[in-house]
């Protein structure tokens, strides 16, 4: 007799429990093609393990079934692939003759980068030089003289201010290990299972979008704003931060 699956026993709680797939969507905060996808056992669409455990608790718990069996189920049974690396002998003649060329390129690319790290370094200092001479100098005796004429300090320490802190700083520490997504601005720089432990910083010009697969082992500092833990432990959390913006609410699957 075939092992009951995973996927079949959800099928069957649900429709024990009058629900379609969208209505498990809906109540779960989750898109239907998760749901569909944890239905038929395809946990590779779902996410990364910690991701996939998230999701998977969530709907035990809707449907009434007993999450931590079929968590440990599923620890069991999913052993996501990771891709290797192609063997350097499979490659093309081609590719092979073009790496041949690397060694040659690497002292022009050299001398180049060097070029470059000296002139932005002397930007670098001249500017700072420069802006310190700048602030030393006295401003005109008829400026100073006519108090209507001159800049209110605040005015100027306000302008000052709005073109230092511009973008948004996020910080990440981990206190349990956790599946993260780190989107800044358009561009995601995070997809990845991080360990307990871990620590990571990001600036964004416009916004950062942050998942977390076990949000109860997450906690973050927004702009120099702790927000403390992110979650319970085995919470999806999804929150996006903006520049100029109130901080978002959360949207959480529970």
């Amino acid at each position: 007799m075939e092992m009951e699956t995973i996927g079949s026993r959800l099928v069957q709680a649900r429709e024990a429990n009058g629900l379609t797939v969208a209505d498990a969507g809906h109540r779960l905060h989750m898109r239907a093609m998760f749901v569909a996808a944890m239905e038929r056992d395809d946990w590779a669409t779902v996410g990364e393990p910690v991701y996939a455990r998230g999701f998977l608790r969530n709907y035990a718990r809707l449907l009434g079934l007993d999450a931590d069996s079929l968590v440990a189920d599923l620890d069991g049974r999913y052993r996501p692939t990771r891709p290797t690396s192609p063997d350097v002998s499979l490659r093309s003649p081609a590719a092979r003759q073009s790496n041949s060329w690397y060694p040659w390129l690497m002292w022009p690319m050299s001398t180049i980068a060097a070029l470059l790290v000296g002139l932005v370094v002397w930007n670098f200092f001249g500017i700072a030089l420069h802006g310190h001479e700048t602030r030393t100098v006295r401003p005109p005796a008829t400026l100073s003289a006519n108090p209507a004429i001159a800049p209110a300090p605040r005015a100027v320490a306000a302008a000052g201010t709005e073109n230092v802190h511009r973008g948004i700083d996020l910080r990440l520490a981990l206190t349990q290990e956790s599946w993260l997504s780190v989107t800044v601005d358009g561009k995601r720089v995070i997809y990845n299972t991080l360990p307990a432990g871990t620590k990571r910083s990001f600036h964004g010009v416009h916004e950062i979008l942050l998942r977390a697969g076990n949000a109860g082992g997450v906690t973050a500092v927004i702009d120099g704003r702790a927000l403390g833990t992110l979650g319970s432990p085995g919470q999806v959390q999804e929150r996006t931060f903006a520049v100029k913006t109130p901080l978002p609410d959360n949207r959480t699957h529970e």
